[in-house]
Parts: structure tokens; sequence; C-alpha cells
């Protein structure tokens, strides 16, 4: 080759090798640029300020499906600041928290009046608290609360079961706030939509993911059922109590349920048809997120489950009719441990006040 075939070469070759290095360099940016991203959206979940969209349908889990129950590694979450002035009522890892300061004290009912026009409208809880001026505590407003107050604030919650609030939902919500402040004659300044819903898809896209129920299954050890008389006594007889929902629910020293037995069946239990009743199967339920101590709730379930097997003649089952195997019961409470890990390290109290809001 002459001098100007070489120096061709030699030209593309520099050209091919500054594409695919201007290539990887892009490759390496996009790489950081994403990291950033993922790891911004794990830094704002639960924090102050606000919350995101998703779906919280609780999932019931059979022993049989226990290998399918993986938390994912969430414990890298930051710890949010704690909100005890608001007693509960309200928290900013929870709730989007507007607050409106007027001029002088308004009477309660005129405010509740006011919003009540759109607010009937929201599928989420709303709550509305108050500042009292001689105390300065914060105080929950209730439709028949006839006091006067200056310092406001709306929460609105931001995910439940049913999922993460809609941006329909939202607007519904700033919209009403908005023309609340035009009668009161206040400027209400709302938080970023676009954030707020990205806040309350993050929350929900965590509490999906330890929003599990597990459930061990009583059937009749000859294949028949259950008399709904013998069934009541021997519930009755290990500390289960029969509660409006139509479940026997085993409850902690404050009243809180730990557990529950319910029918297998879509009947539920209730004093008079018990009476009458026969079931083939009854199902014990514990629900991971709502339970304060959930590998101590789920010893006791099992323990409960041994009684009524014997007192009903029944057997522990898996989702295939087998004999409830030692392993599986094991493997169950380990992802309880899991899971309840993953959610402390969220400052997520399981059975604690922010979770019972979210898994309502």
């Amino acid at each position: 080759m002459n001098d100007l075939q070489w120096a061709l070469l030699a030209a593309s070759v520099v050209a091919i090798v500054g594409v695919w290095l201007y290539n990887l360099w892009q490759e390496r940016q996009h790489a950081k640029s994403t990291n950033r991203l993922f790891k911004g959206s794990h830094e704002d979940l639960l924090l102050s300020g606000g919350n995101p969209p998703s779906n919280l349908a609780d999932s019931q889990i059979d022993v049989s499906q226990i290998d399918d129950v993986t938390p994912r590694n969430d414990t890298d979450l930051p710890t949010p600041t704690p909100v005890d002035e608001y007693q509960g009522w309200a928290d900013p890892r929870s709730d989007c928290l507007v607050h409106f300061d007027l001029a002088t004290d308004v009477a309660a009912p005129a405010i509740w009046a006011a919003q009540s026009t759109w607010s009937a409208s929201l599928t989420k809880s709303l709550r509305y608290l108050a500042r009292e001026s001689a105390t300065h505590a914060w105080r929950l407003i209730e439709e028949n609360d006839t006091g006067r107050y200056a310092h406001w604030l709306a929460a609105l919650q931001l995910a439940d079961r049913n999922g993460a609030i809609s941006d329909n939902e939202l607007l519904v919500f700033f919209d009403g706030l908005q023309q609340l402040g035009a009668q009161l004659e206040t400027t209400i300044t709302l938080p970023g939509r676009t954030e707020t819903l990205l806040r309350a898809q993050q929350l929900d896209d965590f509490c999906a993911g330890v929003d599990i129920q597990f459930s061990l299954q009583l059937v009749d050890g000859q294949g028949g059922s259950f008399v709904g008389t013998k069934l009541r006594g021997v519930c009755e007889a290990a500390g289960l109590r029969l509660q409006d929902d139509g479940c026997f629910h085993a409850l902690d020293a404050l009243g809180a349920t730990e557990y529950r037995v319910k029918n297998s069946s879509a009947e539920t239990f209730t004093v008079d048809n018990l009476r009458s009743l026969a079931t083939n199967a009854i199902i014990l339920v514990l629900d991971v997120p709502r339970v304060a101590d959930g590998v101590g709730a789920f010893d006791r379930m099992v323990g409960t489950a041994r009684q009524l097997e014997r007192g009903l003649g029944g057997k522990l089952v898996d989702a295939q009719r087998a004999a409830l195997a030692d392993e599986l019961i094991l493997g169950i409470r380990n992802k309880i441990a899991e899971l309840q890990k993953v959610m402390h390290g969220a400052d997520m109290a399981p059975g604690g006040v922010l979770a019972t809001k979210l898994f309502n």
C-alpha cells in the first residue's frame, strides 16, 4: 500500500477506536445516572413530606407457597424522622401534609362544611388537625368538633391495601384545598403533584413487598365436616373470641388481633349460624405487617392449631391436602422474621401505628 492508503487506514482505525471509547463513556455515564436515580428513589421512601401510588392488596400465602415469598432487600432505606406531635393522626411518611394558617380563629364546623362538598369523593383517609392556641398541641378534628382554630393541617393518606392514590384523586384533594383557601381568604401552598405521586408509588411498592398473610388449613381427619357448635366450643376453649368480622380472633394483652380463624368457605361465623353450620375446613391466618411480634404470634398460632386439631379430630394440611410438614412450619417462621426485619429497617414497626394505617 502507498502512503495515502496507509494514512486512510490509520485514520479509519482511529475513528473506530474513538467511537468505541465514546460509546463506552456514554454507557458508564448512563449507569451512573441510573444508580443515582434508583438510589434517590430509595432515599425518598418513607421520608417526611409525602407519599406514592401502588397496590397494597393483601396476599394470603398458603404454606405450600412458602418458597415463593422472598422479601426485597430494602434494609438500606433511611430512617425517617419520627413525628410525635401529631400523635399518629398524621405522618409525613404515609400522608400528604398541607398546613394552612388563618388570620383569625375559625369555627371547626365551618371548615368541615366547606370541605365536605369535595372530600366525600375521596377513597383515601383524610384527616384534619388543628392546633389549640392555649396548649399549642395538635388535636384531631372530627365532624362534631365545635372549637375554633387558626392553625390547621390536612393529611391525606396516599396508600393503603387498595393501592396508591390516583392522579385524579390527588387533583380532587389539591383543587378542594385551593377552593377552601379562596373561601377562607388565605393562600394554601400545595406540595408538588409529581413528587407526591412518586413518593406514593415508592411507599406502596415497599409495602407490597412485605404485605403477606400466612395461613394454616385444618380439615376433618376423616374427610367429613366440623360441626359449628363443637367448633365454637373448641375455639373458645383455646382462648379465641368471635368478632364482628365473622372470625374467631386471638387477642394480645392490649386487645389487638394476633391471628384469626376463619371459615374456608365464603360464609362467615355468627353466633346464630354456628348452631347449624357445618364446614369442611377452617383456616388460621396471620397478618404479618399488623402483628408486632410476628414470630411469637406465629408460634402461638401453631400451638392453637394443634389444640384445635386435637379438639376437633382434624389434621393440619397444605394446599394439596398433604399433612403439614415441620419443615414448612419452620420455613414460614423464618420468612415472617425476614419480612418484619425489612419493616423495622424502614422504621415501620410491624403492628405499630404507621403499619396499622397502611395495612388496613
